[in-house]
Formats: structure tokens, sequence, C-alpha cells
């Protein structure tokens, strides 16, 4: 169905006009469109000491709104929404000081855990909550408004977060999709980078992946 336009705000910026590069760390602040499938987003998006959020589209697989991300690309002035970011590459930073941790936390993707809780984790554990998450989840159980029930569902969905969130990166780095993405980690688990690294070609192992992607993507690994 086609978009009236003059029912549309169109976005507007002072900081960033039509053509310019973008070149920013930052993280989602909320996303209008995700799928899931093949990681394409389109979601305001907070540079770090920027006073405005801007939207920004593209692929980042593994998408964990409130998660660090350095994004590359182009400011565009789409002729419905207005100035928004065509994202051409998408990393994944480790979060670090008390805001990206209590965003990264209570950003909605970890069952059981949200804003106020986040918070009391972060107050709690400080410069060693990545570390505490990772190697010590039971001491959650000391931080008030986390109950057995509410630690089992964060424990179901911890691991795989804090696991795979560089193996995702790597292979979207390489061009990599969330689908066959997905297919690796449930073929080789954590071990997934290494695997390829080792021997790109494997991917072709992967239904639907074809020998010249493997080749491309081994020339690209050197």
């Amino acid at each position: 169905m086609a978009v009236d336009r003059r029912f549309v705000n169109k976005a507007t910026s002072k900081i960033w006009k039509a053509g310019d590069a973008f070149d920013e760390e930052g993280s989602f602040e909320s996303t209008r469109f995700l799928n899931e499938e093949n990681g394409f987003v389109i979601g305001t998006f907070k540079p770090k000491g920027k006073s405005e959020s801007i939207v920004c589209k593209g692929t980042i697989p593994g998408f964990i709104l409130g998660a660090p991300y350095h994004l590359t690309g182009k400011v565009v002035d789409d002729r419905t929404w207005g100035i928004q970011v065509n994202v051409a590459r998408a990393a994944s930073i480790k979060p670090s000081g008390t805001d990206e941790l209590i965003a990264f936390l209570g950003s909605g993707s970890i069952p059981g855990i949200g804003p106020v809780v986040a918070r009391r984790i972060v107050k709690a554990f400080g410069d060693e909550t990545l570390e505490v998450l990772e190697e010590h989840p039971e001491r959650l159980l000391d931080v008030s408004g986390i109950g057995k029930k509410s630690f089992k569902r964060i424990e179901e969905t911890l691991p795989n977060m804090l696991k795979y969130r560089e193996v995702i990166g790597f292979f979207a780095e390489i061009g990599v999709t969330m689908t066959t993405i997905n297919r690796l980690i449930r073929e080789y688990g954590a071990r997934a980078r290494e695997v390829v690294e080792k021997n790109p070609y494997v991917l072709c192992k992967v239904r639907g992946f074809a020998f010249t992607r493997a080749d491309s993507i081994a020339m690209k690994m050197g």
C-alpha cells in the first residue's frame, strides 16, 4: 500500500545532511522494523556524544536492541521519510561504561531484565558486570528483582547472546547472512568462527551456499 506523504513528518537534522559519510559508535534506542531471518533493521540510532538520534537502516546480523555498534554508511534524504542513514557496515562493540551496560541489559532482549533491574545489576557489579554475566551468572540471584523463575529465563538466553555476539559480528563482516550464520552456529556452536577461518570452504556444506561465494570469502580472508 502506498504511503500518503501528506501525513508523514519527514525527519530533519541539524548535524547531518544528505551525502555526508556516517561513521559513528552508539546504540539503537528503538526499532521500526526488524527481520530476524536476514538481520535487516530500521531503527533509531543514538551516536555517542551527539545531541541527535538518527534513523539507520541496513543489515545487522544478530541485532540486539541497546547493544553498542560501530556503524558506517551514507546519509540520504529519503523523499518520504527524510534524513536517514543507509548502513554499509555494522560492527558489534563490547559494551563498556555504566550507560552502555544498562542500555544493553535493559533493552528487552534478555527476558527477565528490564531497565530497572539492569540498573540494579550494573550498580551491584560495576565494571565487573560482563565478567559476572559470563562466568558467574548465579550471582544475579543476589540482585533485587531477580528470583528463581526470572533467573531461569535469563540463564536460557544470556549465554548465547554473550557467546555468539563476536561470532556473529565476524561473519557479518565477511558478508555471511544471518540464515547461514544460524546454520553454522547450530552445526559448530561457539567454534563456528574457528572452523571457517581454518577452512572457509566448509561453508559449501551449508544448504544454499554456493562454492563461488565460499571462494570469494576465502579470498577476503586471505
